[in-house]
């Protein structure tokens, strides 16, 4: 199955997804394919592309909202995210904490915590989330700007992520 492009020099291989230039040893399959009676799938406006994209940009975001991360405060690397979230408030509320507490830092090691210290550890985790969750919204404007300025094959090929 083959698409038309934006292009009248270039089609799209459907399954393959490859893009086959004119002159290309394979346009030549096109061409028996048209003359066996295929008829390729209309072309994609760039429009269309573009809503695709940013549909793909925003599920990326929500994604990356929910993905733990880590992040350092006083002298430890701790795990963040919003399941640490829930059980870090949750420990928090707690009137007193039990004698020998600890909390387990990213690297497996059982810190020994305070109810102060523990509150502490909560906010630097707010901030963490705060300071990520920043990072992703700059990233995924970023990404919807860039995708503006795109048209044609450098559209369709828009790579959404973090930048290598």
């Amino acid at each position: 199955m083959y698409q038309l492009t934006s292009g009248a020099d270039s089609i799209l291989h459907v399954e393959a997804g490859a893009h086959i230039p004119r002159g290309h040893r394979l346009w030549e399959d096109y061409e028996q394919w048209l003359a066996d009676g295929g008829v390729p799938q209309p072309a994609v406006t760039d429009e269309q592309t573009r809503q695709n994209v940013v549909e793909k940009i925003n599920a990326w975001r929500d994604q990356q909202e929910q993905k733990g991360f880590v992040f350092r405060y006083d002298e430890h690397t701790w795990d963040g995210g919003v399941a640490v979230a829930t059980r870090l408030q949750n420990s928090v509320k707690m009137p007193a904490l039990s004698d020998g507490f600890y909390w387990t830092d990213a690297d497996n090691v059982d810190v020994p915590m305070t109810l102060e210290q523990l509150q502490q550890l909560n906010a630097a985790h707010d901030q963490a989330i705060f300071n990520q969750g920043f990072r992703i919204h700059d990233r995924q404007r970023t990404m919807k700007a860039e995708v503006e300025k795109l048209s044609g094959e450098a559209l369709s090929a828009y790579i959404v992520d973090w930048p290598k």
